[in-house]
C-alpha cells in the first residue's frame, strides 16, 4: 500500500513539473514573440519613413515648385491660417515655419509679413524681413503629404545675467501703460520680486502686484486674479516666478481677452479661444517648467482633487527674460526638484511617439546642458545657474511641439491629490517609467546616456 502511495505521489510530481515547464516555455516564447513584434514594427516604421522620404525627393507636393502666390500653395491651409493668426493679430509673434522644399514656406512667409506690415499699429518696420534657413526638416502624414508645423516663439528672448534691465525698454517700445505683476508670496517675502519692481520704479513705470498664488494654482486663484486685473487698470502682465506664477498669469490673461471662457474649467484641453491673451512678459525664477516658452498651463481643481492641462497657442508670453540672477535665491531642494522637471521634459519629449528630427535636436541638447549644470546649480554656482536657465528653456522649445508622457500624467495626479511638488513627483516616477518604456524606445536610451 505504501509503495502505491509513493508511486502515485511520484506521478503527481512529474505532472506538476511538466505543467510548470510548459508554463515557463510559453512565457519565454511570448517574450521572444513580443521582442520580435517590436523589432518588426520598428523595421516597418523605418521603411515607411524611407518611402515617404523618397516621395519627398521625387514627387512635387505643390502645383508649382517654388510657388509665387497663395493660389499655388497646395495643402497648407491650416498652416497659413495659424501663421496669419500669429503675425496679423493684435499681439504679433515671431514664428518658425518648417516643411520640405517647394511647399511654399518662403512665399507664405513673405506674403503674410506684408499683410502684417499693413495692419493698424503694426510693430513691423517697413523694411522688416524674415530669416530663411536652409536644410529644412520635413514630416509627412500617412498619405505622404507635408505636415506643416508652425511653432510660435516669443518676439525677443533676453538671456543672461542682468537681463531684467531690458524690461523697461520693451514696455516703452510697446506702449504699455501699467503692469499687473503676478508673483507668489514667498518671492515677495524674500525680495526676488523686488528685483524687477525696482527696475520698473527706476523708470517710473506703473504696476500693481497680485500675489494670491499657490504652488499648484487653483481655479479660485485664477478667478481672484481675473477680478484683480480688471480692478487694476493694467494692460499687460509681468509673471515673476516658477510654473505657478506663469500658469496663473496665462489663465488670467486668456480669460480677460476671452471672457466667454470665464468658467476656468472650460479651458481644459485645447480651448477654441479667439484672441491672444493679455501681453505677458515672463521672468522665470526657477529652472524647470519652461512655462515662459510653452503653450501649456496647469490648474488644480480642488473640489474634484484633480489637475487639468490647458493647451492654447494664444497664451504664449510675448517676451521671455531668462535671467539666472533671478534664480540664485532658490534653495537647494527646489533647485534639484525643478531641475528634475526640466530633465524629465527633455527625456519624455525625446522618446514620445510624436518626436522627430527637429525636436530631437532640442531634447538631446537640453539633456546635455542639464546633465552638466544641475549639480552646479544646486551648489549655487553662476555657471550652474546659467546652464540650467538655458537647458530648461531649450527643453521647453522641444516638448511644446510634441508633448510629454506618463511621467507627467501621473505626476499631475500626485500633485492634485497629495500636493506633491511637481519636480519631486517627476523624479520619483521617471526611473520606473523609463524601465516600462524601454522595450519600445529603440536606441534612444543609448543616445540619452
Amino acid at each position: 500500500m505504501s509503495n502505491q502511495i509513493w508511486s502515485l505521489f511520484g506521478v503527481v510530481q512529474i505532472f506538476f513539473a511538466i505543467v510548470i515547464g510548459l508554463y515557463f516555455l510559453n512565457l519565454l516564447r511570448g517574450q521572444r514573440s513580443s521582442k520580435q513584434t517590436v523589432h518588426v514594427h520598428s523595421e516597418q516604421e523605418q521603411k515607411k519613413l524611407e518611402d515617404l522620404r523618397r516621395i519627398h525627393l521625387t514627387e512635387p507636393l505643390t502645383a508649382k515648385t517654388r510657388p509665387d502666390s497663395f493660389t499655388d500653395v497646395i495643402g497648407q491651409e491650416e498652416g497659413i491660417k495659424a501663421l496669419r493668426a500669429a503675425m496679423c493679430g493684435p499681439n504679433p509673434q515671431h514664428v518658425i515655419i518648417y516643411g520640405p522644399p517647394g511647399v511654399g514656406k518662403t512665399t507664405v512667409a513673405r506674403l503674410i509679413l506684408e499683410e502684417a506690415k499693413r495692419m493698424p499699429d503694426s510693430p513691423f518696420a517697413d523694411d522688416a524681413k524674415f530669416i530663411e534657413v536652409d536644410g529644412a526638416t520635413s514630416r509627412f502624414d500617412e498619405r505622404g503629404i507635408a505636415d506643416p508645423l508652425i511653432g510660435s516663439v516669443h518676439d525677443p528672448i533676453y538671456h543672461g545675467a542682468g537681463a531684467i534691465q531690458e524690461i523697461p525698454g520693451e514696455v516703452k517700445t510697446r506702449g504699455f501703460a501699467k503692469a499687473f505683476v503676478c508673483s507668489d508670496p514667498d518671492l515677495i517675502k524674500f525680495g526676488v520680486t523686488k528685483k524687477v519692481t525696482d527696475v520698473l520704479d527706476k523708470d517710473g513705470l506703473a504696476y500693481e502686484i497680485y500675489s494670491d498664488i499657490k504652488p499648484n494654482p487653483t481655479i479660485e486663484n485664477v478667478q481672484s486674479g481675473v477680478a484683480a486685473f480688471k480692478a487694476s487698470g493694467a494692460d499687460y502682465i509681468i509673471a515673476i516666478g516658477g510654473g505657478s506664477s506663469m500658469d496663473t498669469a496665462k489663465a488670467v490673461g486668456i480669460i480677460i481677452n476671452n471672457p466667454e471662457f470665464a468658467d476656468v474649467r472650460s479651458l481644459e484641453g485645447v480651448a477654441p479661444t479667439k484672441k491672444p491673451c493679455v501681453p505677458i512678459i515672463a521672468v522665470p525664477t526657477t529652472a524647470g517648467t519652461a512655462a515662459e516658452v510653452t503653450i501649456n498651463y496647469v490648474i488644480t481643481d480642488v473640489e474634484k482633487k484633480r489637475k487639468f492641462v490647458c493647451v492654447d497657442t494664444h497664451d504664449i508670453p510675448v517676451i521671455a527674460v531668462i535671467d539666472p540672477d533671478m534664480m540664485s535665491s532658490m534653495p537647494k531642494g527646489l533647485t534639484a526638484a525643478t531641475g528634475m522637471d526640466a530633465l524629465t521634459h527633455a527625456i519624455e519629449g525625446y522618446i514620445t511617439k510624436g518626436a522627430w528630427e527637429m525636436t530631437d535636436m532640442f531634447h538631446l541638447k537640453a539633456i546635455e546642458i542639464i546633465s552638466r549644470s544641475l549639480r552646479g546649480a544646486v551648489a549655487n554656482t553662476q555657471e550652474g545657474r546659467e546652464g540650467m536657465a538655458l537647458g530648461q528653456y531649450v527643453a521647453g522649445m522641444g516638448f511644446s511641439n510634441v508633448g510629454l508622457g506618463i511621467v507627467h500624467s501621473m505626476a499631475h495626479s500626485l500633485g492634485a491629490v497629495y500636493d506633491t511638488p511637481h519636480g519631486v513627483a517627476n523624479a520619483i516616477l521617471l526611473p520606473t517609467v523609463m524601465a516600462y518604456n524601454a522595450p519600445c524606445t529603440g536606441e534612444k536610451y543609448r543616445e540619452i546616456a
